[in-house]
Order: structure tokens, then sequence, then C-alpha cells
């Protein structure tokens, strides 16, 4: 089910329990305009997050003030795979939003894989403890597919085996980022810090340079699959290269 900019109600019909459907897959995209839409109604549409069967959920910045609520009820155990689009207007960090979110995902106790868009500017958002992502929070996350900077907050002290690391410069059309050299060591160096065992990595470079696999062999020695796009130059002996990792 996607509902999108829609017409809000506080109220479901007497004896509705949206709950109780049977959804498997939900997306709320842009379903509050700003303070004109009340809390409550907000927080009604909500309810159709609480089914048992919720495998899928994707969530934008117009539903943060239900996540608080939402998370008190309790996340739904069957939540496997986590969206999330918490893009802002603002030049600034928006700090409550972050906040909400933050405090939303240490609720999300079984989710596997998070898939981020866009949680806006994080500048010098992260220097505050009570603005990071918690320890306890997402203790079964395996997969996360995120832009560059946002990948330090989700790493360390979690299972993954798998990263896309993907930056979307521009929505519509997307247009996405090209990494540097630069971006991808300082990339490996904070997941051999923070010891992940990484299996996937799927990422675009600006040029292609076999350096990259060799710094992903010393670095991530577990890597089975790598997905990489380039925008310039071509692989030679790919043979040779890739002998220095065990790819599936």
């Amino acid at each position: 089910l996607i509902v999108r900019a829609c017409r809000l109600s506080s109220r479901y019909p007497q004896g509705y329990d949206p709950a109780n459907l049977r959804l498997e897959e939900l997306s709320l995209i842009q379903v509050a305009q700003g303070a004109r839409t009340s809390k409550g109604k907000i927080k009604a549409i909500m309810k159709l997050a609480r089914s048992p069967f919720l495998t899928y959920l994707k969530i934008d910045q117009s539903v943060e003030r239900a996540l608080e609520s939402y998370g008190a009820y309790g996340v739904p155990t069957s939540l496997r795979t986590l969206v999330v689009d918490f893009r802002s207007p603002s030049v600034r960090p928006d700090r409550g939003a972050l906040m909400q979110l933050f405090r939303f995902l240490s609720k999300c106790y079984h989710v596997k894989d998070l898939r981020i868009t866009d949680m806006g500017k994080l500048d010098g958002i992260i220097d505050f403890p009570v603005m990071r992502l918690q320890p306890e929070a997402l203790p079964n996350l395996n997969s996360i597919t995120a832009p560059l900077a946002y990948l330090g907050l989700f790493v360390t002290g979690r299972p993954i085996k798998s990263i896309s690391v993907l930056d979307v410069l521009v929505n519509y059309p997307p247009i996405v980022k090209h990494l540097k050299m630069d971006d991808i060591a300082d990339s490996l160096i904070m997941l051999k810090t923070a010891k992940v065992a990484l299996e996937t990595l799927r990422f675009n470079v600006k040029e292609w340079d076999k350096e990259i696999i060799y710094m992903l062999s010393e670095m991530s020695p577990n890597i089975k699959e790598i997905s990489m796009a380039y925008a310039s130059g071509q692989p030679d002996d790919v043979r040779s290269i890739l002998s220095y990792l065990s790819l599936q």
C-alpha cells in the first residue's frame, strides 16, 4: 500500500482497527503538510504500520511527529526492511527530526535491511550524545544502503555484511555522485576500525582504478561480491586483479 499526499482523517470508522489489516508493505510519503496537519491525523495514518504482517516500511519526514507514539506502541516484529527519506529543505541540521528518527530506530529490533536516501545535514549533530544512534539500536542490521556521510553512524557494533553506497545529488531524475579514491580509502579504514566483516559492497567511482581492489583485499578480506560502476577508464588484466579476492 502506498499513501502519498492524501487528505488525512484522525478517525477510522467505528469498530475498525487498521492494525488488523494484513499489510505486508507500506509506504507513507508526503502525508502531512507541515504544521497545518495535526499530530493526531499523522498518528492515525501511522496505525497502518502496526500490521503484524508488515515486512517493508518506507517513511519520510512528514511522519516525524508520530514516530514516538508508533515506537512506543511497538514496531512489528515482522518488519525486516526500513526505507527512510528525511531530506529537509533547510540548510541547517534539523535536530528535532533526527532525534525522533534515532529514537525510532532504537525500537527497530528486527530490521535487517536499512535504506537511507537522505537525513539532511549532519554538521555538528553527532557532537551531542543525545543525537547519536544508541548502541542497542538495530541489533540485527546486516545490510545498509546509504550516502557515504551516514555510514559511520550505523556500522559500529552491528552485524553488517552488505553495504551499498548511494549518494544521489538530484532526485528527479536521479543523478548519482561518483566517489573518489580518497572517499573509498577513508571508508575502508572506517569499516576496518569498526571490525565490519563485509561480504558485499556496491558503489560508484569517478574513474576505474585497480588500487581499489588492492585496498579491498587488504582491509576487507572476507569480501565475496563487489559491484563497482565507474564513469571513465576500464579494467586491465582482470584475471590478475581478481586473484587478490575470493569473489563468488
